[in-house]
């Protein structure tokens, strides 16, 4: 199939298993990774919003828990708030199984990794790198990452000093 077909195809996979988690939420989901999700799944929630919150901060408590799933290629993203966080993970990992399912007989390793899931790679969390940025929804912030602020500088810098010798 080679690499620029690939994309597509897996894109449309993902999408699927996104598609299924947004409108076909699961009562209760099976999937093999509950003993390791379970003590991950408490998070600091605080009692107030940070004193950096900025607009469009609403005061108004919502009358039902938001949730999202999105897909980009091969990573999945769940924006969701308490007490639906858990059963959103719960679900999308329930419909990643059965889209990507195997043969009963398939000696191939499971899609989802049980040593990502055991690193925090499926753990909930006010402040998360997404696709290269720091998003940190406590203070409404989205910014680069330290290190490719550094690499940034050093070449605006490089970029200007070459400019101003010409």
């Amino acid at each position: 199939m080679g690499w620029s077909e690939s994309p597509p195809y897996f894109c449309s996979f993902t999408g699927t298993c996104t598609d299924l988690t947004n409108h076909f939420p699961v009562d209760s989901p099976f999937h093999p990774y509950k003993h390791v999700l379970e003590p991950q799944q408490t998070f600091p929630c605080p009692d107030t919003f940070h004193e950096d919150t900025v607009w469009p901060y609403n005061p108004c408590p919502l009358t039902h828990s938001v949730t999202f799933t999105d897909s980009y290629i091969d990573d999945f993203m769940i924006a969701a708030q308490r007490p639906q966080h858990t059963p959103t993970l719960d679900t999308l990992l329930h419909h990643i199984r059965l889209v990507f399912q195997d043969p009963p007989d398939t000696v191939r390793r499971p899609v989802v990794s049980e040593s990502k899931v055991q690193k925090g790679d499926a753990t909930f969390s006010p402040t998360k790198c997404i696709l290269g940025w720091d998003v940190n929804t406590d203070t409404m912030t989205i910014h680069l990452p330290v290190h490719r602020q550094e690499h940034l500088h050093t070449l605006l810098t490089s970029t200007l000093a070459k400019t101003s010798t010409t």
